[in-house]
């Protein structure tokens, strides 16, 4: 019996060992990846993240399930939210703390919103062109 549970752990052990700096790299990755997702749509498909996951680190879903479960167990740290995030989150805190009647208020709230969907703007555009500059893909191959 015992030889039966050591060959069913072989065959799930990764196919490379990863370091624990490696592992946690992959699983702050993936939670980002997640937020990035659930931002877009709450109902978004985690197996989709799972696999571009493992695509970028060349290692098998199930390897990144592990990891995950690791990172649960051992309450591994998140990553730092960007500042743009939490920015909108103090916004939407804000918000739902709004009890105002007063113009001056109620504008000044206002210009907080705005100015922090142009930074989100700014800073998704400053990505993009970044990361549109490092694909090959894009260049004209003539």
């Amino acid at each position: 019996m015992a030889s039966c549970a050591k060959t069913a752990q072989q065959v799930s052990e990764p196919k490379q060992t990863l370091s624990k700096t490696e592992r946690l790299e992959i699983y702050q990755d993936l939670v980002r990846l997640q937020d990035q997702e659930r931002e877009r749509s709450p109902d978004f498909d985690t197996d989709a993240s799972y696999e571009a996951i493992s695509r970028r680190y060349s290692i098998s879903k199930a390897e990144v399930r592990d990891i995950l479960v690791e990172a649960l167990e051992k309450d591994w740290p998140k990553p730092a939210l960007p500042e743009l995030v939490r920015k909108r989150a103090e916004i939407i805190a804000d918000y739902k703390s709004f009890t105002t009647d007063e113009p001056d208020e109620i504008q000044e709230f206002t210009d907080r919103v705005n100015a922090s969907s142009m930074e989100q703007l700014e800073a998704f555009e400053e990505q993009r062109d970044k990361l549109l500059g490092t694909w090959d893909i894009f260049e004209d191959p003539n």
